[in-house]
Formats: structure tokens, C-alpha cells, sequence
């Protein structure tokens, strides 16, 4: 195909295929990470049969989604890799770390298809890549041969083939019988060449190839190819040859002796329908045994007829649908809805609720009804008519009394209703919520290759450990997180973890290990980070810090431990001694902190010298909903992440003094900052002056730092729906948000960590917002 090679082939609409491709890239995307768990597996023990066949029907499958589609290029790549993927099954050659190397070059390149053909953008050529692939099916297959312990269903040590893309070279055999091979397809198999291919390649290493029809440079030109003849020479026994001649989607194999120079005929057979069902591109490969007699195959077995539902049992897998993720969003957009005129629906329950208290209001006005008739009938006509016109009013304000009884029952039937459709609502918010949770193990997978590269590169022997791999995380979280992880990951094995004399000369194991771990706590999931290197050392960072002009030498004796590893998270710090491709740039925590403070999270770091690091990320389990605590201002109603409110205090009476410019107000010990909104943001109009004499304080954490924000009131706790905000306003630092609340207002989401650093930076870098708060004199 042509250099730009993105178009579809074939006679479906453009949309249809569109389709296809989309099952396609979720498809391969999978196959590649569990390709790369494979192969890792494999480096510890190249010998895994077991291993070696999944990476075989992997490769297998990848090769036959792209060939239904007419990526051609990755057709070619991924049948080559198949190719010698079948000499490493067969123990011809050992997979070495050149051939390790090369593979996981391949995934990468494949990687890139995916991502050019999810934006229409033309594929490129495998070029070289292509050429190291081939490289590997003529080098050392001798010494690989004598190295690795041959399986017990392999094949002879022949020389492998060249490039099995051009005409064969047969192998002179000096001995043995010549054999009429007739091999035929299941119908309408797809890449029937290929297979075709794959048989002769395998036919070959037993023997040479005399003569076959039809032709192998016509092979790929056959539409529909139903099977071939060929006539092969070799000194191989029957069984052999028939478990070459028989991968999935072969129905039917005929092994005949002949005499020397007999020419292979034209196939004739008619495609027989394949007794393994119509998914051959996606299925294991692995060669079916010889039967016990060794002689050739003289009835195809008959097929076995099983249901969906046995087959689910048989192998306990579940249904799945794929749905794309703006599907979802447009349904959690619609839940979001539903949960704020759920709010709606209560707040005005709520209100209305004094209206329909139960009184005594009928009961009276009967009474007063009864004693003016008596008045009536007893006193004078002129007395009466007065005593007609008040007991005509008493009478409407007894049918309004009746009525509000009445009513008040059917209040009582609407607050009941709105109580079920809270729990409806409450389900329908947590199943759509569920929909979008998936497992973090893919993501932390991914990482054992960047830990295998990583390691290789920089000459250390790393160990991945994964915990809690099934905990679930919003799929759109699931996105955020792969690149700030990526960041920690490979800052543990960089600066991390030490050379490995230096950790056996610390008494050390020489294999470091590296742990990720994902655990739910409450409404949050917390995902750690740690190494067993040597820690971060505080006094090269704070060294750091003055030569870069961020402290002093006297700020930074008098700085904690723990204050001076918050150095790190500046922009553009970094305690490489040498910029590589790794790290030393110093933009790498920046990334960290800003990226996961962007999904209202946070990040806090322990460091122990000579024992190791620890990072700790807290993130919401969603993005949309959030659990939060509501408190009234003078410019508005705002809310706070609920794992962001530490307390909520009133400091009438408790001491306070003025720090660097800032109030700071003693709470049981503590002296914390305390702030008004008018700190925090640049209102339009004059300040507040009830803001700076609220009383009450709400004491926000993040980040292991906290600050008092003084409020007017406390509304209590809220599920919000949180809504992006207008470009006008995106900017603004200490914002995460907006939401809609019950009686129609909007209401600011604010972002803790932001605003901490916001006062940290008006307070000139002293740290009184940076760090634990300082501790009262007893």
C-alpha cells in the first residue's frame, strides 16, 4: 500500500468500517500490554512454553485483525514476528535479549499505528524495523539451538529460511522418501496465503520442498485459496510432518508416499467448513498432536457442537459490551442533572414544609362556627345580620382549614415520593459511576516495561511489585494518572535507588524493588509509590536550594526535614548531577503535583535516608461528583472537597497574632494561618468587612499543609455535580469548579491545594502555609 496507507479496503461504507476500527484499536490496544507482560515473563524464563504459545496467539491475532481491516503494513510486521515467534515455540532459537529488544520495538511501532490511525493520520513504514525483524529469523540459530533444550513436540534442527515473503530455497536432503502432502482449508479462513505460508516455512525444516501447486509466488493473488499440494522429500517420520501440516483452521490433511519426481497437482477440494468455528484469526496456533499410530489422518474429527452459554461456563468468562467513553459521559451528564433537581425537589419540600405542620386550626374554627350560629338564632335581626356576616367569613377560613389538611396529607405522599426518588436516584448515580470504573492493574502493568528499560539503561536490577491491581478508578482519572505516575516511577529508579555496590555495600539485596499500590479509603483511592533506595538527602537539597537562589543559607538550617523535601516539588528542581534522557531537567514533580492537583487530588512524600521513599496520591474516585461540605460567604456559597475540611471551629476568644503580614489564630496547640475569601481571590466591589469578623473557621488540609478560611455559615454536607468553567474564568487559581445547587444559584468549588499555595506565595515563601503548622509555645 501506498505511503499513506489509512483508507479501508473492500466494498463497506466508510462509517462501517469506521466501526470496526474502533473495535480494532481497543482490541489491539489490549493485546499489546498483555503482549508485553508476556514478553517480561518470558526474559525471566525464555523457555516458557506456556509463555511462548500466548505470545505466539497474541501476535497471531493482531496480525489477523489487521489483515480483515488491510493495514498491510502491519500485516507484514506482525506476520513476520509470528513467523519466528513459531522458531521460538519450537525451540529453534532462544529468546536472547537481542530478540527481546527488537520485539519490544515492534509493540512500540504498533503503539504508534494505533495512535496515527485513532486521528486519521497515514500510517508509517516499518522500515528498518522491518529489516531487524528479518535479521533474526538467519542469525544464530545453530548456537541458539545448542544452547536451549528442544520441546518435545519441536522439530528438527534445520537451518531456518530466509525472508519467507520470496520463494522458497529448498534444503538439499541427501536422503529419504518424497511425500504428497494435500493440505485444505476450512472455508472462507481468513489469510489463507499466510497459513499457507506458515506450513511450507515448517514443511520446509524437515525436509526439502520439491514441487507445489499451486505455485507459492501466486499464493498471495488466490482469493478464497482452498488448500495446496506439495511434494516434499525428507527422511522425517508421518506424525511430524502431519503436526507441520495442521495449525488451526486446516479441516483436513492427506500424507502419501510417492515416487521420486512426482510433480504436485493442481488442488481441486472444495473448502470444507472449519470444525472449529469461525474465530481462526484469534485463536491459539499450537500445532494439534500426531495420532498414536503416527500414520497420516484419514477422517477429519467431527465437529463438537457447544452452546454460548457452555462455553462461558467452560472457560467463566462474562459478557461484556465495549462502549465509548462520551456515551458515558452523556449519561453521567444526564445523572448529574437528575441529582440537581433531586436537590431542587428537596430544598423546596423543605420550604414548604412549616405550611403543612399539623395544627388544630380545623377543630377551632368548627367551634367558633357552632357558638355564632347560637348568637345568631338568639339575638336581634339587627344584632343577627352582623353575626351572618362574620360566621359567612368564619366559614370560608373553616373550608381553607379543611383544605390544608387535606393537603398536607398529599405533602406527606410528595415528600415520600421524593424519598424514593432519592434512592432511585442515588442508584442510578452509583450504577452509571460504576460503568466508568475500571481496574488500575492495565495501567500499573504498563509500567513494567518502563521499569525493565529503565533499569537495562541506567545498569540496576529493578523488581515491579503491583498491589490492589483490581481497585477501580474512573476511566477518565485512569487517563490523567498514566503520566504522573510515569514521572515517579522513573524518579524512584533514578535517583531512587542506588548502584548496585553501593547497595551491596549497604548490606542490600541487589535487586531493588519498586512497589505501586492501590487501595479505596472512604470516597477517595489512594495510590502509593515506594522504593527501597537510598532516600531523598536533605542536605543536598536544601545545598540546591540556595545555589538556586530560592532560600537562604539561614532559612534553610532553620527549615524541618520534612519542609525541606517539600523543595522538591518546585519547578525546575532537580538533584540529578547531569542531565540525561531520564531526568536532571527538573520539570518532571512540577508535572507531578500540578497534574494531579488538576483532578482534586493531592500528593505527599516520606523519605527515609538509606531506607527508601514514599509517595502518597489521594484522588477522588470521579471527577463529576463530589462529595462536598457547603459554607455561605459574603460573595456567595462555596464548597469544599470533603477530604480537603479537617474541622470546622469558632476561634471567638482564642488568641491571635499577626505572622509575616498574616493573622494566625491558636487552635488547640496549633498556629494556623486564617484568611478570608478576599485573600484568596480578587473580588469585584470593596472587601468584606463581616469576612475578617466571622468567627467561624473552617480548617482546609492538603498537601499535609493547612489554613483557616473564615465563613459566614455552615450549609451542611452535598453531593455537587461539578461543571467545568468558562474560559473567563479557567484561569483563575483556587478554583476547581462550579455547580448548580438546589435553589438554582451557582456555587464555586475551590481548590484547596491552590489556594494554600496562594497564601503561601502572598506571605512571601516563609512557609506558613507550606508545611505542618507551627506548634504554640506550651
Amino acid at each position: 500500500m501506498s505511503d499513506h496507507e489509512a483508507s479501508f479496503p473492500g466494498e463497506l461504507p466508510v462509517e462501517e468500517m469506521s466501526e470496526y476500527l474502533r473495535l480494532y484499536l481497543d482490541e489491539t490496544g489490549e493485546q499489546l500490554d498483555a503482549l508485553v507482560n508476556t514478553l517480561l515473563a518470558l526474559e525471566a524464563d525464555p523457555a516458557n512454553a506456556a509463555e511462548l504459545n500466548e505470545a505466539f496467539r497474541l501476535i497471531h491475532s493482531i496480525k489477523g485483525s489487521s489483515a480483515l481491516l488491510g493495514l498491510d503494513r502491519i500485516t507484514t510486521l506482525t506476520h513476520h514476528l509470528e513467523s519466528h515467534f513459531e522458531r521460538l515455540r519450537s525451540g529453534r532459537r532462544v529468546l536472547d535479549g537481542e530478540v527481546m529488544n527488537v520485539v519490544l520495538r515492534c509493540i512500540d511501532f504498533l503503539r504508534t499505528c494505533n495512535e496515527h490511525l485513532r486521528k486519521g493520520e497515514p500510517l508509517e513504514s516499518a522500515g528498518d524495523l522491518l529489516d531487524q525483524v528479518k535479521s533474526l529469523e538467519r542469525s544464530g540459530l545453530a548456537a541458539a539451538t545448542a544452547a536451549v533444550p528442544r520441546p518435545a513436540d519441536s522439530r528438527r534442527d534445520d537451518a531456518a529460511p530466509a525472508d519467507t515473503s520470496s520463494e522458497p530455497t529448498a534444503t538439499p536432503v541427501s536422503e529419504g522418501e518424497c511425500w504428497r502432502i494435500r493440505v485444505q482449508f476450512a472455508a472462507a479462513l481468513p489469510m489463507a496465503e499466510m497459513k499457507a505460508e506458515l506450513i511450507l516455512t515448517r514443511l520446509e525444516q524437515l525436509g526439502a520442498l520439491v514441487d507445489l501447486q499451486p505455485p507459492r509466488v501466486t499464493l498471495p493473488e488466490i482469493i478464497g485459496l482452498s488448500g495446496f499440494e506439495a511434494v516434499l522429500r525428507s527422511d522425517a517420520a508421518v506424525g511430524e510432518l502431519e503436526t507441520a501440516s495442521r495449525p488451526d483452521g486446516v479441516v483436513d490433511v492427506v500424507i502419501e508416499p510417492v515416487a521420486l519426481g512426482t510433480k504436485a497437482v493442481a488442488f481441486m477440494g472444495p473448502a470444507v467448513d472449519d470444525v472449529y468455528g469461525d474465530d481462526t484469526a484469534g485463536r491459539d496456533s499450537e500445532p494439534k498432536a500426531p495420532e498414536a499410530t503416527g500414520g497420516p489422518r484419514a477422517d477429519v474429527p467431527a465437529p463438537q457442537a457447544t452452546t454460548a452459554e457452555k462455553a462461558r461456563a467452560a472457560t467463566g468468562l462474562v459478557e461484556t459490551v465495549r462502549v465509548d467513553v462520551d456515551r458515558l459521559d452523556v449519561l453521567l451528564n444526564l445523572t448529574g442533572e437528575l441529582v440537581v433537581n433531586r436537590a431542587r425537589l428537596s430544598q423546596l419540600a423543605g420550604d414548604m414544609a412549616p405550611a403543612f405542620g399539623k395544627t388544630t386550626l380545623t377543630g377551632r374554627t368548627q367551634g367558633v362556627i357552632n357558638a355564632l350560629e347560637q348568637l345568631r338564632d338568639g339575638a336581634d335581626p339587627a344584632a343577627a345580620g352582623a353575626v351572618a356576616d362574620v360566621l359567612e367569613q368564619i366559614e370560608l377560613l373553616h373550608q381553607q382549614a379543611r383544605l390544608w389538611d387535606v393537603s398536607r396529607q398529599r405533602f406527606a405522599e410528595f415528600t415520600a415520593a421524593i424519598d424514593q426518588l432519592t434512592r432511585v436516584s442515588n442508584s442510578l448515580q452509583r450504577g452509571v459511576l460504576n460503568t466508568r470504573m475500571v481496574p488500575v492493574g492495565p495501567l500499573f502493568n504498563r509500567f513494567r516495561r518502563t521499569v525493565r528499560d529503565i533499569a537495562l539503561e541506567l545498569g540496576k536490577r529493578v523488581h515491579l511489585d503491583l498491589v490492589g491491581e483490581k481497585t477501580e478508578l474512573d476511566k477518565r482519572m485512569i487517563d490523567e494518572i498514566g503520566d504522573p505516575l510515569n514521572h515517579l516511577v522513573r524518579n524512584c529508579i533514578d535517583h531512587g535507588i542506588e548502584p548496585i555496590d553501593v547497595r551491596l555495600r549497604h548490606g542490600k539485596s541487589e535487586v531493588a524493588t519498586v512497589r505501586l499500590l492501590a487501595a479505596h479509603r472512604g470516597n477517595s483511592l489512594f495510590i502509593t509509590g515506594e522504593d527501597d533506595g537510598g532516600g531523598i538527602d536533605t542536605t543536598r537539597v536544601g545545598q540546591i536550594a540556595v545555589d538556586r537562589g530560592l532560600l537562604t543559607a539561614d532559612t534553610v538550617e532553620t527549615l524541618a526535614e520534612r519542609e525541606l523535601i517539600e523543595l522538591i516539588w518546585q519547578p525546575g528542581f532537580s538533584t540529578a548531577r547531569e542531565v540525561s534522557d531520564i531526568s536532571g531537567r527538573g520539570v518532571g514533580m512540577d508535572i507531578v503535583r500540578t497534574k494531579i492537583a488538576a483532578l482534586n487530588g493531592s500528593i505527599e512524600v516520606e523519605s527515609t535516608r538509606g531506607q527508601g521513599t514514599r509517595f502518597t496520591i489521594r484522588l477522588p474516585l470521579t471527577l463529576t461528583i463530589t462529595r462536598c461540605m457547603l459554607f455561605r460567604l459574603p460573595q456567595g456559597v462555596v464548597a469544599v472537597p470533603i477530604e480537603n475540611v479537617r474541622e470546622i471551629v469558632s476561634i471567638a476568644g482564642q488568641a491571635k497574632v499577626r505572622v509575616h503580614g498574616r493573622e494566625v489564630c491558636d487552635i488547640r496547640g496549633e498556629m494556623l494561618p486564617v484568611v478570608t475569601a478576599d485573600d484568596l481571590f480578587a473580588w469585584s466591589g470593596e472587601p468584606s468587612a463581616a469576612s475578617a469578623t466571622a468567627e467561624t473557621v473552617v480548617i482546609m488540609t492538603a498537601n499535609r499543609r493547612s489554613l483557616g478560611l473564615r465563613v459566614d455559615a455552615l450549609l451542611g454536607g452535598q453531593d455537587i455535580v461539578v461543571k467545568p468553567l468558562d474560559e473567563q474564568f479557567a484561569h483563575v487559581r483556587g478554583l476547581g469548579g462550579a455547580s448548580i445547587l438546589g435553589d438554582g444559584s451557582v456555587c464555586l468549588l475551590l481548590d484547596v491545594a491552590n489556594c494554600l499555595d496562594t497564601i503561601q506565595r502572598a506571605s512571601g515563601g516563609e512557609g506558613l502555609a507550606a508545611s505542618e503548622p507551627l506548634r504554640s509555645p506550651s
